[in-house]
C-alpha cells in the first residue's frame, strides 16, 4: 500500500473515531455509572431501580443492556435471543 493511501486511511480512522467520540448519546453524558456490588455499571449498561425512565427522561441506555441487580450480583436483564422479532 503506498504510503498516500496508508495517511489518507490514517486520517479517515481518525476522524471517525473522534467524531464517535464527541457525538455521544445524551444518555452517555447524563447518566452517570451506578455500582452492583463492586461492579461499576456505565453506559450503554443502565440499572433501571438506580436510573428510571420516565416520560421526560429517557432511558440510560437502549433495552437490550438494561442490567439487574440482585444482592450484589449483575445479569442482563434480557437475552439478546428475546431482542430478535418472531
Amino acid at each position: 500500500m503506498a504510503a498516500q493511501a496508508r495517511l489518507r486511511l490514517l486520517s479517515t480512522l481518525t476522524f471517525l473515531v473522534v467524531h464517535v467520540a464527541t457525538t455521544a448519546p445524551a444518555a452517555a453524558t447524563s447518566c452517570p455509572p451506578r455500582t452492583c456490588g463492586n461492579l461499576t455499571i456505565a453506559y450503554p449498561f443502565w440499572l433501571p431501580d438506580q436510573q428510571p425512565s420516565s416520560s421526560s427522561a429517557p432511558p440510560c441506555g437502549p433495552s437490550a443492556f438494561q442490567v439487574d441487580s440482585h444482592g450484589g450480583r449483575a445479569s442482563l436483564a434480557r437475552s439478546f435471543e428475546q431482542e430478535t422479532p418472531s
